[in-house]
């Protein structure tokens, strides 16, 4: 069955799906993909806590070696910012190379 615009009817699984792919504002919610995650999502909240974890170590291990090896509080310092750069560098780059 179809009317004068060449609209089908009577196929209740497509209408679903319309309805389905639209959310309240009329637009199509396929075309966001993932962009639009809920923070709440334990996958992404466990990864950035991982992420996190592992700057601070790495950072706080740099700045250990400094006072381990005698610096003054001022090389310390600058070690362990540095260091915490480092990480955070380490960390785009391997989240940028494991997709």
């Amino acid at each position: 069955m179809s009317d004068e615009r060449g609209r089908t009817f009577g196929q209740k699984r497509e209408r679903t799906q319309d309805t389905r792919e639209r959310d309240r504002g009329g637009r199509n919610r396929r075309r966001r993909g993932r962009r639009g995650a809920s923070a709440r999502d334990p996958d992404i909240t466990g990864r950035r806590q991982l992420g996190a974890g592992f700057v601070v170590l790495v950072g706080l291990s740099g700045g250990l070696m400094a006072i381990q090896g005698g610096a003054p509080l001022e090389v310390i310092g600058a070690v362990t910012l540095g260091s915490f750069l480092l990480g955070g560098g380490l960390l785009w780059y391997l989240s940028r190379i494991m997709g």
